[in-house]
C-alpha cells in the first residue's frame, strides 16, 4: 500500500472574545508554554506528518518568533472558517499536495499522544474523514434570552466532537470552498464536510481533550497537563 502524505494545520488566529483578556487565549502561558507551543510539540512527535502549518493573525506574528524551524506560518482570516480556507488555499499551491490534512485547534492543548496516534492510524486508508469525539453525558437544555429552560434535548446518540480532525485533502478543500461561497455559518470541519454530504467517522477518545475558552479553563487544563 502506498503511504499517503499528511500535512497538519494548527489554527491559532482567533481573537478569543469570550476569554476576557487583551492577549488572545492561545498565547496565554500554561506552565511557561502557550497552548500553541504545546500543540506544536505534540504534532512534531508524529513522524507520519510531513509539514505543520500554524495559522495565526498577522498582527500576532511577533508573538511566535521562537517557533521550531519546521513550522510554517500562514496568515488567517477574521473567522475560523476563513482561516481554514486560507490554510487549505496555501497548501494547495505546494508542488506536492498532501493526500490528507489534519486540522487542530491550538486551544486544545490536552489532546493526548495516544489519541493523536489513534487518528493518524487511519491516514493510509482514509476515504473522507475521521475525528476525535466523546459521548455526551450531561443533561442538554435549550434556554431563552432570560435563561429559562424551554426544551430538554435527548442526549441519546449525541457526541462531542474534538480536534484534531483528519480529512482527505481534496474533499475538505472543496467543502470549504463551497461553504464560503454559500456564506454558510459552521461550527467545525465536520460540518463543512457534511455540506457536501461526505460522511465523517468519530473515534472514541479521552474526555480530557477540553477547549480553552474561558479564564476558569486554565486551572482545569493545568491539572490535566500535570
Amino acid at each position: 500500500m502506498t503511504k499517503k502524505i499528511t500535512d497538519a494545520v494548527i489554527l491559532a488566529a482567533g481573537s478569543g472574545k469570550r476569554f476576557q483578556k487583551a492577549l488572545p487565549k492561545q498565547f496565554i502561558k500554561i506552565f511557561n508554554k502557550s497552548s500553541i507551543e504545546i500543540s506544536i510539540e505534540k504534532l512534531l512527535k508524529v513522524n507520519s506528518i510531513r509539514n505543520i502549518y500554524l495559522t495565526i493573525n498577522k498582527k500576532h506574528e511577533s508573538l511566535v518568533k521562537k517557533l521550531p524551524n519546521e513550522i510554517k506560518i500562514i496568515n488567517g482570516g477574521l473567522t475560523r472558517t476563513i482561516s481554514v480556507l486560507k490554510s487549505l488555499d496555501f497548501i494547495n499551491t505546494q508542488p506536492l499536495r498532501p493526500h490528507n490534512v489534519l486540522i487542530h485547534d491550538a486551544v486544545r492543548p490536552c489532546v493526548s499522544d495516544y489519541d493523536i496516534k489513534k487518528i493518524m492510524n487511519n491516514a493510509n486508508t482514509l476515504v473522507t474523514g475521521v475525528a476525535l469525539g466523546y459521548p455526551l453525558t450531561h443533561a442538554l437544555k435549550t434556554v431563552n434570552t432570560k435563561m429559562n429552560v424551554i426544551d430538554n434535548i435527548d442526549k441519546k446518540d449525541m457526541w462531542l466532537a474534538f480536534t484534531p480532525q483528519l480529512f482527505n485533502f481534496k474533499k475538505i478543500y472543496n467543502s470549504y470552498k463551497k461553504v464560503v461561497e454559500s456564506k454558510l455559518k459552521i461550527d467545525d470541519d465536520i460540518q463543512a464536510m457534511s455540506f457536501l454530504s461526505y460522511k465523517v467517522n468519530l473515534l472514541f477518545s479521552s474526555y480530557k481533550n477540553i477547549k480553552l475558552t474561558y479564564l476558569d479553563d486554565i486551572d482545569v487544563i493545568k491539572n490535566l497537563l500535570r
